[in-house]
């Protein structure tokens, strides 16, 4: 039985049979259609030289190629060049391009161009020059050495009648004497030596120094160099004191020292009697007076001045007819300062009760002393001293009271430490305790060389005596608490009392204050200078 195939089956089976089978175009064999490996080696194939091609000794189309073919040109060729010689150049459009030129050529361009600047061939001499594109000549000789271009600006240079000269191969000058030009333009060398390198930016110029002073820097003087070559090597500087100390350990200025030994007394000096400060109260005439010492003015609050006053009952040499007394005077602290309680005043009688005493304040500081005399020959002295501002005697003698009201005045009256005045079976024998040392010292006792203090106590009379020298300059001294003495000693008083010392000399008084309230302390009041010798001795009622 047979089998038929479909139209589709046929096309089917003919594709196979094709694909069998290659049929070459009309238009040959597309090279898409070679397998890939002829692909290959055809385009080998296409750049690949044949047989009977030899390109040995062939040069290579690049630079080096180009350099070794021209190097192959033969160098020995010594024919003078002639018009008709040929050489090569490339193409003026910068193209690869060469080709051979003759020297005719090239010079006719040559020549054209230095014509072209004013230069024409003629008998040797130029006839025209131009620069810069103007005209420098047109016949005969030109000096090029005296044309200037236009690029070539020389204002402000030198003119050459000025320039700098100088001999050629001619030393001018050294290492330590510079050069400079002078004014006819020659170099010259300095008269003045530099021997040593020059600090950058240094100046040189005049400079004028002034004498050295304590303030400002300047030279030394003669005098300065004369001081300073007395001065020993390794000297130092050494204070010298213009005063006295006892604390410094200073030398002592000459005059320093001359001042203070002329204040001494001289060894083996005498001391004659002091008659300085006595003043006369006299013009009794047998009758009992009112005497006017004088006006004092006081220095002030709480400064005291003492009056004392030598008198008695006639002068016949004997013993009971010797009286005085001494008058205290205290400026009174005021808050506002009038005449009004301007002092208090103290009398101290000894063998003398009915001694009368007015002291009238006519300012807060300016009083007047008066004294009644109650014998009829009181002829004898006073003399004043303490703190005072100044005391003016005033003798004056009256009957009557002076008028006027008196300060605050108070009485003490010592008797005689003994009496044989009176008669014998009233004569008493007092009580006398000795002298008592002073052991504890309220004061630093290292501010003195020396000090000693004692107390005595006979009756109802108690006795002071200190000597003291300072170390150093006081005005104020507290010695000790009387109710602090040997237990067997009471010498508390029954009121403040006062007391004067001076020094040794008798020139420099002070005063001496045993107070009663609110404590019981020996005060010290003065101007006491180290190295000098004072003493007090006073005496005063106790309780």
């Amino acid at each position: 039985m047979g089998i038929y195939l479909s139209k589709d089956g046929i096309s089917y089976l003919w594709s196979k049979i094709k694909n069998k089978f290659y049929i070459k175009p009309s238009t040959g064999i597309p090279k898409s259609d070679l397998a890939s490996s002829v692909q290959t080696s055809l385009g080998k194939a296409d750049t690949a030289l044949q047989k009977h091609q030899d390109i040995s000794g062939k040069v290579d189309n690049t630079a080096a190629g180009a350099d070794s073919l021209l190097s192959k040109i033969t160098n020995n060729w010594t024919a003078t060049p002639t018009d008709n010689t040929y050489f090569i150049r490339q193409d003026t459009s910068s193209k690869n391009e060469f080709g051979r030129v003759k020297f005719s050529t090239l010079w006719s361009y040559i020549k054209s161009k230095v014509e072209s600047l004013g230069y024409t061939k003629n008998t040797g001499t130029i006839t025209g020059i131009k620069m810069n594109g103007a005209s420098k000549g047109t016949s005969g000789v030109v000096d090029l050495g005296t044309v200037i271009t236009a690029h070539q600006d020389i204002s402000g240079k030198q003119d050459k009648s000025t320039a700098v000269t100088h001999s050629a191969n001619t030393a001018v000058g050294s290492a330590t004497k510079p050069v400079y030009i002078a004014a006819n333009g020659a170099a010259t060398a300095i008269t003045h030596s530099i021997n040593s390198d020059v600090p950058e930016n240094a100046k040189f110029t005049d400079t004028t120094y002034n004498d050295a002073t304590q303030s400002a820097h300047g030279l030394m003087t003669a005098a300065d160099k004369k001081k300073l070559d007395g001065i020993a090597a390794g000297a130092t500087k050494v204070a010298v004191d213009s005063a006295l100390s006892a604390t410094s350990t200073n030398p002592v200025q000459n005059k320093a020292v001359k001042a203070a030994l002329d204040s001494k007394s001289a060894s083996g000096h005498t001391h004659a009697m002091i008659t300085n400060s006595a003043l006369w109260v006299s013009g009794a005439n047998n009758t009992a007076k009112w005497v006017k010492l004088g006006t004092l003015v006081s220095s002030g609050n709480f400064s005291n001045a003492m009056i004392r006053v030598w008198s008695g009952d006639g002068a016949n040499g004997r013993a009971n007819q010797n009286s005085s007394f001494e008058v205290q005077i205290k400026d009174g602290w005021q808050s506002t300062e009038s005449a009004t309680k301007a002092c208090g005043v103290t009398v101290y009688r000894v063998g003398c009760s009915s001694v009368k005493v007015k002291v009238i304040t006519t300012a807060h500081d300016t009083y007047t002393v008066w004294a009644y005399m109650p014998w009829g020959y009181w002829n004898g002295n006073y003399a004043v001293y303490g703190k005072y501002k100044s005391w003016t005697s005033q003798q004056l003698i009256q009957s009557d009271e002076p008028e006027g009201t008196a300060a605050d005045t108070a009485y003490y009256d010592q008797a005689f430490l003994t009496s044989t005045v009176a008669k014998a079976t009233e004569a008493t024998t007092l009580t006398d305790s000795g002298w008592s040392n002073v052991t504890t010292y309220i004061v630093d006792k290292s501010k003195f060389n020396n000090i000693s203090t004692e107390f005595r106590r006979i009756g109802q009379i108690a006795w002071v005596k200190c000597s003291f020298t300072p170390n150093v300059a006081m005005t104020s001294i507290t010695i000790c608490d009387v109710t602090d003495i040997d237990p067997f000693v009471a010498v508390t008083p029954a009121n403040s009392v006062y007391g004067t010392g001076s020094n040794n000399a008798g020139t420099e008084n002070f005063i001496a204050n045993v107070s009663y309230n609110p404590d019981h302390k020996l005060y010290l009041r003065g101007n006491f200078k180290p190295s000098t010798i004072y003493r007090l001795m006073f005496s005063y009622t106790v309780t």
